[in-house]
Protein backbone atom coordinates (compact mmCIF):
# COMPACT_ATOMS: atom_id res chain seq x y z
CA UNK A 1 0.00 0.00 0.00
CA UNK A 2 2.84 2.44 0.35
CA UNK A 3 4.34 1.69 -2.64
CA UNK A 4 7.89 4.38 -2.98
CA UNK A 5 6.23 6.43 -0.27
CA UNK A 6 9.11 6.64 2.40
CA UNK A 7 9.25 8.79 5.91
CA UNK A 8 12.60 10.23 7.37
CA UNK A 9 13.15 8.12 11.06
CA UNK A 10 12.79 11.35 12.89
CA UNK A 11 10.11 14.11 12.22
CA UNK A 12 10.31 17.01 14.36
CA UNK A 13 6.92 17.47 15.78
CA UNK A 14 5.64 20.53 15.78
CA UNK A 15 9.01 21.84 14.41
CA UNK A 16 11.62 21.34 17.35
CA UNK A 17 8.39 21.39 20.82
CA UNK A 18 11.05 21.12 23.30
CA UNK A 19 13.80 23.37 21.85
CA UNK A 20 11.95 26.33 20.07
CA UNK A 21 8.61 27.67 20.19
CA UNK A 22 5.94 25.11 18.41
CA UNK A 23 4.46 25.71 15.31
CA UNK A 24 6.80 28.78 14.33
CA UNK A 25 9.08 30.02 11.85
CA UNK A 26 11.76 29.78 14.47
CA UNK A 27 10.54 26.31 15.31
CA UNK A 28 11.12 25.25 11.67
CA UNK A 29 14.67 26.29 11.39
CA UNK A 30 15.46 25.09 14.56
CA UNK A 31 14.34 21.68 13.82
CA UNK A 32 16.13 22.02 10.37
CA UNK A 33 19.47 23.33 12.19
CA UNK A 34 19.46 19.89 14.16
CA UNK A 35 18.96 18.14 11.46
CA UNK A 36 15.93 16.86 11.06
CA UNK A 37 14.63 15.75 7.21
CA UNK A 38 11.02 15.99 8.10
CA UNK A 39 8.47 18.42 10.22
CA UNK A 40 4.91 17.60 11.69
CA UNK A 41 2.69 20.93 11.74
CA UNK A 42 -1.01 21.28 12.99
CA UNK A 43 -3.62 22.88 10.39
CA UNK A 44 -6.86 24.65 11.64
CA UNK A 45 -9.20 27.47 10.61
CA UNK A 46 -9.72 30.93 12.03
CA UNK A 47 -13.30 32.54 12.44
CA UNK A 48 -13.11 33.70 8.69
CA UNK A 49 -11.69 30.70 7.39
CA UNK A 50 -8.23 31.05 6.54
CA UNK A 51 -6.25 28.27 7.58
CA UNK A 52 -3.52 28.53 10.18
CA UNK A 53 -0.39 26.59 11.81
CA UNK A 54 -1.69 26.57 15.60
CA UNK A 55 -2.22 22.58 17.95
CA UNK A 56 -4.31 23.74 20.32
CA UNK A 57 -8.65 24.77 20.21
CA UNK A 58 -7.78 27.25 22.12
CA UNK A 59 -5.26 30.40 22.51
CA UNK A 60 -4.65 30.44 26.25
CA UNK A 61 -1.53 28.48 26.36
CA UNK A 62 0.52 30.05 23.67
CA UNK A 63 -0.92 33.20 23.35
CA UNK A 64 -2.51 33.87 26.56
CA UNK A 65 -5.84 34.67 25.00
CA UNK A 66 -9.40 32.70 26.27
CA UNK A 67 -10.50 32.42 23.35
CA UNK A 68 -11.07 29.38 20.68
CA UNK A 69 -8.80 29.67 17.28
CA UNK A 70 -12.05 29.27 15.20
CA UNK A 71 -13.62 32.36 17.02
CA UNK A 72 -10.69 34.96 16.36
CA UNK A 73 -10.48 36.27 12.91
CA UNK A 74 -6.75 36.04 11.15
CA UNK A 75 -6.38 39.45 11.73
CA UNK A 76 -6.17 39.57 15.14
CA UNK A 77 -4.10 36.17 15.56
CA UNK A 78 -1.55 37.74 13.76
CA UNK A 79 -1.16 40.18 16.21
CA UNK A 80 -0.72 38.16 18.77
CA UNK A 81 3.19 36.96 20.36
CA UNK A 82 3.25 33.53 19.93
CA UNK A 83 6.74 33.11 21.13
CA UNK A 84 7.09 34.77 24.21
CA UNK A 85 5.19 32.21 26.34
CA UNK A 86 8.22 29.67 25.42
CA UNK A 87 11.36 32.38 25.98
CA UNK A 88 11.51 35.70 26.02
CA UNK A 89 14.45 35.10 23.09
CA UNK A 90 11.60 34.25 21.01
CA UNK A 91 9.44 37.33 21.72
CA UNK A 92 7.81 38.18 18.47
CA UNK A 93 7.54 34.89 16.66
CA UNK A 94 3.62 34.99 15.19
CA UNK A 95 0.90 32.37 14.48
CA UNK A 96 1.79 31.57 10.69
CA UNK A 97 -0.97 30.76 8.34
CA UNK A 98 -0.13 27.48 6.55
CA UNK A 99 0.83 29.25 3.26
CA UNK A 100 3.65 30.97 5.14
CA UNK A 101 4.49 28.11 7.08
CA UNK A 102 4.47 26.03 3.66
CA UNK A 103 7.21 28.50 2.33
CA UNK A 104 9.77 28.74 5.11
CA UNK A 105 9.53 24.87 5.43
CA UNK A 106 10.02 24.41 1.73
CA UNK A 107 12.70 27.41 1.85
CA UNK A 108 14.48 25.24 4.10
CA UNK A 109 14.37 21.99 2.11
CA UNK A 110 12.09 19.69 4.57
CA UNK A 111 9.66 17.65 3.81
CA UNK A 112 5.81 18.17 6.09
CA UNK A 113 3.17 16.41 7.83
CA UNK A 114 0.28 18.41 8.09
CA UNK A 115 -2.09 16.94 10.90
CA UNK A 116 -5.81 18.01 10.18
CA UNK A 117 -7.33 19.53 13.37
CA UNK A 118 -11.02 18.30 13.97
CA UNK A 119 -13.23 21.42 13.11
CA UNK A 120 -16.63 22.21 13.95
CA UNK A 121 -18.49 22.34 10.70
CA UNK A 122 -15.34 23.47 8.53
CA UNK A 123 -14.11 19.71 7.40
CA UNK A 124 -14.62 20.55 3.56
CA UNK A 125 -13.09 24.46 4.08
CA UNK A 126 -10.18 23.02 5.81
CA UNK A 127 -9.45 20.58 3.59
CA UNK A 128 -10.15 22.88 0.44
CA UNK A 129 -7.38 25.34 2.35
CA UNK A 130 -5.00 22.89 2.77
CA UNK A 131 -5.11 21.98 -0.84
CA UNK A 132 -5.12 25.66 -1.74
CA UNK A 133 -1.49 26.49 0.03
CA UNK A 134 0.03 23.52 -0.85
CA UNK A 135 -0.77 24.55 -4.76
CA UNK A 136 0.49 27.92 -3.98
CA UNK A 137 3.33 27.68 -1.52
CA UNK A 138 4.63 24.35 -1.66
CA UNK A 139 8.20 23.56 -4.02
CA UNK A 140 7.38 20.99 -6.60
CA UNK A 141 10.68 20.06 -6.20
CA UNK A 142 9.86 18.18 -2.97
CA UNK A 143 7.91 15.55 -2.12
CA UNK A 144 4.28 16.10 -1.54
CA UNK A 145 3.12 16.80 2.12
CA UNK A 146 1.85 14.29 4.25
CA UNK A 147 -1.40 14.97 5.39
CA UNK A 148 -2.73 12.84 8.90
CA UNK A 149 -5.45 13.00 11.30
CA UNK A 150 -7.50 11.10 13.79
CA UNK A 151 -10.20 12.73 12.22
CA UNK A 152 -11.95 10.26 9.69
CA UNK A 153 -14.29 12.47 7.92
CA UNK A 154 -11.93 14.70 7.78
CA UNK A 155 -9.29 12.43 5.72
CA UNK A 156 -12.02 11.04 3.63
CA UNK A 157 -12.68 14.37 2.65
CA UNK A 158 -8.57 14.62 1.68
CA UNK A 159 -8.93 11.71 0.31
CA UNK A 160 -11.71 12.97 -2.40
CA UNK A 161 -10.43 16.40 -2.92
CA UNK A 162 -6.69 15.86 -2.99
CA UNK A 163 -6.02 12.10 -3.76
CA UNK A 164 -2.47 13.16 -4.84
CA UNK A 165 -1.71 14.14 -1.79
CA UNK A 166 -0.66 10.88 0.81
CA UNK A 167 -2.48 10.17 3.85
CA UNK A 168 -1.56 8.91 7.56
CA UNK A 169 -4.16 7.44 9.67
CA UNK A 170 -3.86 9.11 13.57
CA UNK A 171 -4.87 6.68 16.20
CA UNK A 172 -4.10 6.77 20.12
CA UNK A 173 -3.88 2.86 20.65
CA UNK A 174 -3.80 -0.07 17.63
CA UNK A 175 -7.44 -1.17 18.55
CA UNK A 176 -9.61 -3.12 16.10
CA UNK A 177 -10.82 -1.23 13.12
CA UNK A 178 -7.71 0.12 12.36
CA UNK A 179 -6.92 -1.61 9.26
CA UNK A 180 -10.49 -1.14 7.64
CA UNK A 181 -10.31 1.88 8.47
CA UNK A 182 -6.56 2.87 7.05
CA UNK A 183 -7.88 0.58 4.08
CA UNK A 184 -10.95 2.71 3.23
CA UNK A 185 -9.00 6.27 3.37
CA UNK A 186 -6.28 4.58 1.52
CA UNK A 187 -3.84 5.73 3.75
CA UNK A 188 0.32 4.95 3.34
CA UNK A 189 0.87 5.59 7.21
CA UNK A 190 -0.41 4.62 10.75
CA UNK A 191 0.90 6.61 13.35
CA UNK A 192 -0.01 5.58 16.85
CA UNK A 193 1.10 6.64 20.35
CA UNK A 194 4.16 5.82 21.76
CA UNK A 195 3.07 4.26 25.04
CA UNK A 196 0.51 1.67 23.15
CA UNK A 197 3.13 0.67 20.48
CA UNK A 198 4.74 -2.51 20.85
CA UNK A 199 6.62 -5.10 18.61
CA UNK A 200 4.17 -7.23 17.73
CA UNK A 201 1.86 -4.16 16.64
CA UNK A 202 4.54 -2.84 14.39
CA UNK A 203 4.37 -6.19 12.50
CA UNK A 204 0.58 -6.37 12.36
CA UNK A 205 1.17 -2.31 10.62
CA UNK A 206 4.11 -3.05 8.70
CA UNK A 207 2.05 -6.87 7.58
CA UNK A 208 -0.67 -4.52 6.39
CA UNK A 209 1.40 -2.66 4.15
CA UNK A 210 1.47 0.59 5.91
CA UNK A 211 4.54 2.32 6.97
CA UNK A 212 4.55 2.56 10.87
CA UNK A 213 5.34 5.60 12.84
CA UNK A 214 5.18 6.74 16.68
CA UNK A 215 4.37 9.77 18.42
CA UNK A 216 5.88 11.62 20.69
CA UNK A 217 9.41 9.83 21.72
CA UNK A 218 12.14 11.93 23.33
CA UNK A 219 13.64 9.50 24.72
CA UNK A 220 16.37 8.28 23.01
CA UNK A 221 17.09 4.76 24.40
CA UNK A 222 13.15 4.27 23.77
CA UNK A 223 13.54 5.49 20.24
CA UNK A 224 16.52 2.87 19.07
CA UNK A 225 14.46 0.23 20.80
CA UNK A 226 11.37 1.01 18.61
CA UNK A 227 13.85 1.09 15.36
CA UNK A 228 15.11 -2.12 16.91
CA UNK A 229 11.36 -3.35 16.58
CA UNK A 230 11.06 -2.37 13.42
CA UNK A 231 9.07 1.42 13.65
CA UNK A 232 9.64 3.33 10.45
CA UNK A 233 9.71 6.92 11.99
CA UNK A 234 9.39 8.57 15.34
CA UNK A 235 8.05 12.32 16.18
CA UNK A 236 10.04 13.81 18.36
CA UNK A 237 10.03 17.26 19.95
CA UNK A 238 13.86 16.75 21.11
CA UNK A 239 15.37 16.40 17.69
CA UNK A 240 18.88 16.51 18.42
CA UNK A 241 19.08 13.64 21.06
CA UNK A 242 16.82 11.57 19.08
CA UNK A 243 18.62 11.93 15.59
CA UNK A 244 21.98 11.22 17.59
CA UNK A 245 20.81 7.91 18.71
CA UNK A 246 19.61 7.26 14.92
CA UNK A 247 22.94 8.21 13.28
CA UNK A 248 24.87 5.63 16.50
CA UNK A 249 22.85 3.18 15.85
CA UNK A 250 23.36 0.25 13.10
CA UNK A 251 20.94 1.75 10.94
CA UNK A 252 22.48 5.02 10.67
CA UNK A 253 22.99 6.24 7.10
Amino acid sequence: MTGDFRLPPVIGHRGAAAIAPENTLAGFATAARLGVAWVEIDARLTADGRCVVFHDETLERVAGLPARVDDVTLSVLSGLDAGLWFDSAFAGQRVPTLDAALVAIGGLGLGVNIELKRCRGGEARLVEEVAGAVSRSWPPRLSPPLISSFDGPLLARARDMVPRLPRALIIGRLAGGWRAAAARLACVAVHCRETQVTAARISRIKAAGYTAAAFVVDDPGRARELWDWGIDTVFTDSPGPVLAAWRAGSGAS
